[in-house]
């Protein structure tokens, strides 16, 4: 820059970080107060690694804003996940970026994909099933109970996207 102008004094790491804070702070806020607006949200997770092999974790908002009619998407998270991908560890990091936004009470389907670790994540951040420990016996009957999973076949897909409706009193996840 000294060349283009001599006169340009860049501004410090500590204003850069200083500055970028803020800005994550009004964008947090201004999401939370559309997602407070909205009735229903669906999400969409998943973790996966980079070349160097650090894990992310990705959540994504899904939701019709009232009054506009329009699909909105919202990332709400994409955060480091270092140590083990367990359904504890996942559905601790998922419950924590609910609460941020304030919408654990709004979701009514998540998608994700058919792991052991994603189900048992779900069960415990949006069914309360804390009890369920890694490796116990009854994992299995709580992960698979057909009362809280569901596959949807393609049948029943298109019918939900023909309606465009969800239920508000119903859980769902669809697993791929």
């Amino acid at each position: 820059m000294s060349i283009v102008d001599s006169q340009y004094n860049p501004p410090s790491w500590s204003t850069v970080t200083s500055y970028l804070g803020r800005m994550a702070e009004d964008v947090q806020r201004q999401l939370s107060e559309k997602l407070a607006a909205v009735q229903s949200v669906n999400l969409t997770l998943d973790i996966w690694s980079d070349r160097r092999m650090r894990a992310y974790l990705g959540v994504t908002a899904h939701y019709v804003v009232h009054g506009m009619h329009e699909l909105s998407s919202s990332l709400l998270a994409c955060s480091r996940f270092s140590g083990s991908h367990t359904g504890d560890r996942v559905a601790a990091e998922l419950e924590s970026t609910l609460d941020m936004y304030d919408i654990k009470h709004k979701i009514d389907y998540v998608v994700t994909d058919n792991a052991a670790n994603m189900k048992k994540a779900m069960t415990i951040a949006l069914y309360g099933m804390e009890n369920c420990k890694e490796g116990d016996a009854d994992d299995e009957a709580a992960i698979d109970n057909p009362e809280i999973w569901q596959d949807v076949d393609d049948t029943d897909q298109h019918k939900i996207l023909r309606e465009g409706e969800c239920s508000l009193s119903e859980r769902t996840t669809f697993l791929l």
